[in-house]
């Protein structure tokens, strides 16, 4: 949790990704912890558990069965591992799609 979280913090669009995250979204409320732990060097094992605990401590109520239910209506989005589920590009590009409804850096949609 605490990689997800410094993640975050370290990010550049760290306030349009909690942006992002207030919304009713399920989906992207979901991929965000993945597209963060994409980037961290380590294996980091990233559960539906994982996911509403981030949300949680970012003061955004989000239940695990809520987070997997999210992934598994929307496939493609993310892939199964053995350290639990990664996120596809199609997933990152849903992910850029939504910050740049947020941020003033947004990319050209």
């Amino acid at each position: 949790m605490d990689q997800l979280l410094s993640a975050l913090r370290s990010h550049p669009r760290q306030q349009d990704f909690i942006s992002a995250g207030k919304q009713k979204d399920q989906l992207v409320r979901s991929l965000i912890p993945l597209y963060l732990a994409r980037s961290l060097d380590a294996e980091l094992e990233v559960t539906s558990g994982t996911t509403s605990r981030f949300w949680g401590e970012l003061g955004v109520t989000y239940a695990a069965p809520n987070a997997a239910k999210a992934l598994r209506l929307h496939g493609g989005y993310a892939q199964d591992t053995q350290k639990g589920k990664a996120i596809t590009a199609r997933g990152v590009q849903y992910v850029e799609e939504m910050l740049s409804r947020f941020g003033n850096t947004a990319s050209d949609t």
